[in-house]
């Protein structure tokens, strides 16, 4: 029986298959390393990305973080008239703190 050959999904280089198991898809480590910092660097995400931050300006997010956390209070503020009384409190209780909170480190 003929050997399979294979291509290293990295390098393109030919893998000789053995004849049991799961085909290699590395000729080496260095090529199983590579590929996972690949995959690694592909899934790194900024958090101005994720959040929707201008990321060459830092004093823009900062004001978009804080007005954000503005909209967050009066949303647990809101919850705090409207939810069961289970959670009525704590969102009464998260609105104050987070509103204390801007008013002592971000005041204009």
């Amino acid at each position: 029986m003929k050997p399979l050959v294979n291509l290293c999904v990295v390098c393109s280089s030919e893998i000789k298959a053995a004849g049991t198991g799961r085909p290699r898809l590395y000729c080496s480590d260095a090529c199983r390393t590579t590929a996972r910092r690949r995959r690694a660097a592909s899934q790194e995400v900024g958090a101005a990305e994720v959040f929707g931050l201008p990321a060459n300006d830092p004093d823009g997010a900062v004001l978009q973080t804080v007005l954000t956390a503005g909209v967050v209070a009066a949303q647990f503020a809101y919850n705090a008239e409207n939810a069961r009384p289970q959670f009525a409190w704590r969102c009464r209780k998260m609105a104050d703190h987070i509103t204390l909170g801007l008013k002592r480190w971000f005041e204009p």
